[in-house]
């Protein structure tokens, strides 16, 4: 919650807010169409524009798409290549000795040259590749749908700030019609104290100035935070926007319970989370289980070997060490004989892919009836709103009866003031119940994966 609400025994106390400290250095100056007026959503849009943190996610899942890409890669050969060079010194193979006769003068010293190449092309591997790739491609999903978790963050801590600043403009108006009638009405009885008139004593300026006071400084403290909020949204939309809503307002909601919950454990994406997590762990389940079976594959290489100091006319094989190629290929299986080791790894990824399967059906349980939880206290507010319009419409026609009380003489100062207490305090209360409506709105479409 982004606003903490300061009550007094009668009186309204300023919205505050805090503004997470991720978001300063991501955001940039992005001007809207000449003034056009900005709403909730062109709000939130811009919002989520400037925040770097969704990039991250982007790069996350092109880490999580290489790996997919390694994954098919194991289908094609793996070449190795190696090149050496060296000092040799002078070998002249000598037939009568059999053997080769040898010389480490300096100037007799040449240079020693090799190049090997080895090639190995997987057959069959009894699914270790496939489910490596399976594997991989739902990693890809889990990353997606954890930037899409993170864009209903966004869009919900955006949809706060914007319910914010029009809640704290709609105070200041307020505040300022409840002191500018507060004022007229101290000259007023300023006036009448001077004039000695009767029934108006001196205690009732003094109590009727220290609400003023008060008023003064909650208006202080709003002035505060919307100075705070006016650089914020300066800062994603810059200067000269004007926002479509100045007045707070209850947004209309019309999704039914049954229609979140199917969209909750169907394609939201907490669920596609779930779903591609624990696939991916059963894949990798499978992988180590597959790795107690041999990879059949062709394997060959070749050699080139050539030194310069070395005279081998006389060798009587057809190529000497020094000289010469060799190669060779074939099919063969390659064997895991750590079978205690493999055994460990598989049983390790067998608990991983239960425990989760666990956790997910929990969650499902969990979370439709925090849904469900969450949706009865949307209602509970949306009562609460039309109750609290209604008190403050009876709060708003005793203030203004007190005002043309005082008009008339017929005046009482202590109910004058409890009238401007009752007006204040019951504005600020339907203004803070539809942003508490609107923002428990924000919570169940987030909560739900509503896009």
């Amino acid at each position: 919650m982004i606003k903490q609400v300061l009550r007094t025994a009668y009186l309204f106390a300023a919205l505050g807010f805090r503004v997470p400290l991720f978001f300063f250095p991501v955001l940039f100056c992005v001007v809207l169409n000449g003034g056009e007026p900005v709403d909730r959503d062109a709000f939130v849009k811009a919002f989520i524009e400037k925040a770097d943190l969704v990039r991250s996610f982007d790069e996350r899942i092109r880490s999580a798409e290489a790996d997919v890409s390694r994954a098919k890669w194991q289908y094609f050969p793996k070449i190795k290549l190696s090149f050496g060079l060296a000092p040799f010194p002078e070998y002249k193979y000598n037939k009568e000795k059999v053997d080769w006769d040898k010389s480490y003068y300096i100037g007799d010293f040449g240079v020693a040259l090799q190049a090997k190449g080895e090639v190995t092309i997987p057959i069959y591997t009894f699914g270790k590749i496939g489910n490596s790739q399976d594997a991989a491609e739902k990693g890809v999903e889990v990353r997606k749908a954890e930037k899409d978790i993170s864009l209903l963050e966004l869009r919900k801590e955006a949809a706060s700030f914007y319910y914010s600043y029009v809640m704290a403009t709609d105070m200041q108006n307020i505040l300022e019609l409840s002191l500018e009638k507060i004022t007229d009405a101290e000259t007023k009885l300023d006036q009448w104290l001077y004039e000695e008139k009767e029934g108006v004593s001196q205690n009732d300026l003094i109590k009727l100035r220290i609400e003023k006071e008060r008023l003064l400084a909650a208006q202080e403290r709003l002035a505060a935070n919307l100075d705070t909020l006016k650089s914020l949204f300066e800062k994603i939309l810059g200067t000269g926007y004007v926002l479509k809503d100045q007045f707070m307002f209850k947004v209309e909601f019309s999704r039914s319970l049954e229609s979140l919950e199917a969209h909750l454990v169907g394609q939201s994406a907490y669920s596609r989370l779930m779903t591609n997590g624990l696939g991916a762990l059963e894949s990798l389940y499978k992988l180590e289980r597959s790795n107690f079976f041999p990879n059949l594959g062709a394997v060959g290489d070749y050699r080139i070997d050539y030194t310069s100091s070395v005279e081998d006319s006389g060798y009587p094989l057809p190529h000497s060490p020094y000289n010469g190629q060799v190669g060779e290929a074939g099919i063969g299986l390659e064997f895991n004989l750590n079978i205690l080791e493999q055994v460990a790894k598989t049983r390790k990824a067998k608990a991983e892919w239960k425990a989760m399967e666990y956790k997910a059906s929990f969650a499902k349980d969990v979370g439709l009836l925090d849904l469900r939880r969450k949706y009865n206290e949307l209602r509970a507010l949306d009562s609460q709103v039309e109750h609290t319009r209604k008190a403050h419409k009876l709060a708003k026609g005793w203030m203004t009866t007190e005002f043309l009380n005082y008009e008339t003489g017929m005046f009482s100062t202590r109910d004058l003031i409890d009238s401007v207490k009752a007006f204040v305090e019951n504005e600020y209360n339907l203004i803070d119940a539809m942003y508490e409506y609107n923002m428990k709105i924000e919570e169940i479409v987030t909560f739900a994966g509503v896009e």
